[in-house]
């Protein structure tokens, strides 16, 4: 008889059912290294190649001979793990790029900004096996009203802002123990993300200045020509859907946060949809555009100080936490 695929919120899965989960989402391969030859005469250079040992495809070369790969089987071993001790759910899991990156969202548990408006406080893990950092923890908030991501804080508009990063060498105990501390940090940083939203939920934002906005944070551009003219026109209408859509009447539209949100949706779904597309929402280009949407709206309001002030108080535990 055949086995059911498990699905990603069980814990304490076996390799097999690991394995199919993985396979569920074509990230069912392991990664090698080789030597990498001078192109000219075919010398060894001391450096090392990364590569898929099922299709033969490159995802880095020009590695130090100590790199290893954390494999994807041994990156689910841990969150599974973790989902056990820590009580969360496993919930996303997306292929970047052919499986340079793997990227397995984690929920933490989620809070109302009001009116049963919930966001999820998901962290995302990023396994690569191009010889950058093998695992990054990054908070990454889900609203799921609208089932988009949501930045955590105007922070994020000036760097990419890892949690944590944790070395390929250690073993999977120090993994496990690593990603537990980043739960905590998360955690602390959630609550502070929830403070910031409610002051968005809190604050008028009358169509006319919604306008006035959204062409602030998305002006047009000279001499960008017919065609150019009606993208940007197709762009505002959007927007401005986006907008007095308000989430087909969930959410008060005359707030700031239906604007961020409508702005938020926009970037992340407008004529978009691919892989890469969903890493730069998720820490990216696309992440740090909403995010310098919020600040730009913030510039609009009397929260600005208020916005200020958290942006302060998350710095100052963010550098706790990491000491």
């Amino acid at each position: 008889m055949e086995t059911e695929t498990p699905t990603l919120t069980e814990t304490n899965l076996s390799d097999e059912a690991l394995n199919a989960l993985l396979k569920q989402h074509e990230a069912d391969f392991t990664v090698a290294t080789v030597p990498t030859p001078n192109p000219i005469n075919a010398e060894p250079t001391g450096f090392y190649t990364s590569y898929r040992t099922d299709t033969g495809k490159v995802f880095a070369q020009g590695l130090s001979k100590k790199w290893r790969p954390i494999q994807n089987l041994d990156c689910m071993r841990v969150l599974s793990q973790l989902s056990d001790a820590a009580k969360v759910n496993i919930r996303h899991l997306y292929k970047i790029d052919g499986g340079r990156e793997i990227i397995t969202q984690i929920d933490l548990g989620s809070h109302e900004v009001g009116g049963n408006d919930r966001i999820g406080n998901y962290i995302s893990i990023i396994n690569g096996h191009d010889g950058g950092q093998s695992m990054s923890v990054f908070q990454t908030p889900f609203r799921y009203f609208c089932k988009n991501q949501v930045n955590k804080s105007i922070l994020d508009a000036k760097s990419r802002n890892a949690l944590i990063s944790i070395k390929h060498s250690m073993s999977s105990g120090e993994k496990l123990e690593v990603l537990m501390k980043s739960i905590s940090i998360a955690q602390r940083d959630f609550l502070t993300s929830i403070e910031l939203y409610r002051e968005l939920l809190n604050s008028t934002v009358s169509e006319s200045m919604a306008q006035e906005i959204i062409r602030g944070f998305f002006p047009l551009k000279d001499d960008v020509g017919n065609r150019g003219k009606t993208m940007h026109a197709n762009r505002i209408t959007d927007l401005l859907n986006r907008y007095n859509s308000a989430d087909q009447g969930r959410t008060p539209r005359d707030t700031a946060w239906n604007l961020y949100n409508a702005v938020q949706g926009h970037l992340q779904h407008y004529g978009k949809n691919s892989e890469s597309h969903m890493k730069s929402v998720l820490i990216g280009q696309d992440s740090k555009r909403a995010a310098q949407a919020m600040a730009w709206i913030l510039s609009f309001l009397s929260v600005q100080n208020v916005a200020d002030d958290l942006a302060i108080k998350e710095a100052q535990m963010k550098d706790m936490a990491l000491i």
